[in-house]
């Protein structure tokens, strides 16, 4: 984890531990696998007039795509505005259809279902005042 190791104050540190310790499974009660942790009072947001503005100064940690969408789609709700999409690509590269494989597998439907780590979906939705992460 990228906060051990270099100097930091004390409430960062604990913040690591804390983290350290969810991966490690150290906190929280099992059942059936399944962890019930308890979140501390200071990171939970409890009086916050422009939520979208304090999302922006901070990283917001999830642990599948899945949370990562339902998170940028509760979020996009909160914003006024009209919101735009922008599409992927939707067809195989040329330099690729050399290659002896059947073009019509690759449906545009099937091209645009695809969901990988890393990559961002094929629509991408924003409204002006979203928060993008680009890396």
């Amino acid at each position: 984890m990228r906060l051990c190791g270099i100097e930091t104050d004390a409430d960062t540190r604990n913040f690591a531990k804390w983290i350290l310790d969810i991966g490690n499974g150290d906190v929280g009660e099992s059942e059936d696998g399944v962890f019930d942790i308890e979140i501390p009072q200071d990171l939970l947001i409890t009086d916050v007039d422009d939520p979208i503005e304090y999302y922006k100064q901070r990283a917001i940690l999830a642990p599948t795509h899945e949370v990562v969408n339902i998170i940028n789609d509760r979020m996009m709700m909160c914003l006024e505005g009209e919101e735009r999409s922008y599409l992927s690509s939707d067809s195989i590269c040329a330099s690729q259809r050399d290659v002896d494989f059947n073009n019509e597998l690759y449906t545009t439907d099937f091209l645009n279902s695809i969901e990988v780590g890393g990559l961002p979906k094929h629509n991408l939705r924003l409204k002006i005042g979203v928060p993008v992460m680009l890396l």
